[in-house]
């Protein structure tokens, strides 16, 4: 039997959400939000993610309340897609109530209240995943696996770019940095998060620009990769979502750019190029995908941790610090 699942807040990443269960064959139970009949129409950063395509909630319990929606028979799996600083309240509330929960990035804006998260959802013995879905996007979940099979040799520098106009929707939140964190939380957390997920947690970082919009240049031990990442916010409504990646290994060079098609091409020493042939979907699909299967097999790590989370939130705070410090700053744990 497929999964029943619930979704608290249903703005666009949200329905996001919704639409990648229903796609699963996942039972949407329910949904929680007070303005569910009001939904915004924002796109987000994709371009092509279907926001206008018309949700079917006809099979779903519509609550304006987390302790209505919790109580829903069914219930196995809640997606939480609230604003940042309800997000641990509403994942504890949630694993109280025995469900799993897939909880929208940045968890919290600080390491200890992920680590507290971690730590009820280990009381109750259920799967909690922080929703990083760059893990699971097709060309880097391809870039990841030829790194850690070494196919092309060692990497030699790994350079991620990530810049698009500030969100259009609930700007009250995304402009009080106190709660959403900034851009450097918001956005930038996608490539940082990639950095560590697929060279492991650096010595120190240096940062230039402000929370809105970053360079970072990230530090591991002598003879390490050159790493560095670019992201932010422009001001400047019309300016099309860029997301690029480039990792030079010692026999070939990897080359992601969303804007382009092919998305992902390689670059060979004998100057030929291949397209790597990649999954269909996008990486919030396969990421609801995993979290499924995860539930469904009883596994009892989920395919991206809370610990995992925290770690990184180590890196940003480290990046913040460095923005104002304008030196390089040791990541602590």
């Amino acid at each position: 039997m497929s999964a029943g699942v619930g979704i608290v807040g249903l703005g666009f990443m949200g329905r996001t959400h919704a639409r990648a269960y229903l796609k699963y064959g996942a039972r949407l139970e329910a949904v929680c939000d007070p303005n569910v009949d009001a939904m915004g129409s924002s796109s987000g950063n994709f371009e092509s993610q279907p926001s206008e395509q018309e949700l079917d909630l006809s099979g779903a319990m519509v609550n304006a309340s987390l302790d209505e929606m919790l109580a829903t028979p069914g219930l196995e799996l809640v997606s939480v897609c609230t604003p940042t600083d309800t997000h641990v309240a509403v994942a504890v509330a949630a694993l109280r109530a025995g469900k799993h929960v897939l909880v929208e990035k940045p968890v919290a804006l600080a390491p200890d209240a992920i680590e507290q998260l971690a730590s009820v959802a280990q009381q109750h013995g259920r799967l909690c995943m922080p929703a990083m879905c760059m893990r699971f996007w097709p060309a880097w979940s391809w870039v990841k696996r030829a790194i850690d099979n070494r196919r092309f040799g060692g990497v030699r520098t790994l350079r991620l770019e990530r810049i698009g106009p500030a969100p259009d929707w609930n700007s009250a939140f995304y402009t009080d940095e106190s709660r959403s964190g900034g851009a450097l939380f918001d956005l930038h957390i996608h490539d940082t998060d990639f950095i560590v997920h697929a060279l492991g947690l650096p010595n120190a970082v240096c940062s230039a620009g402000t929370t809105r919009h970053l360079s970072t240049s990230y530090r591991y031990d002598a003879g390490s990769p050159n790493v560095s990442a670019q992201g932010g916010w422009v001001d400047a409504p019309d300016f099309a979502f860029r997301m690029r990646m480039l990792v030079e290994f010692e026999n070939a060079v990897a080359d992601f750019d969303l804007g382009r098609t092919p998305e992902l091409e390689v670059h060979h020493k004998d100057g030929s190029s291949t397209v790597p042939d990649l999954e269909p979907g996008t990486g919030w699909e396969h990421q609801i995908g995993a979290m499924l299967a995860a539930v469904k097999s009883g596994e009892k790590v989920a395919p991206a941790t809370l610990e995992q989370a925290a770690a990184v939130t180590h890196v940003l705070l480290a990046e913040r610090k460095s923005l104002r410090a304008g030196d390089w700053i040791a990541v602590g744990r």
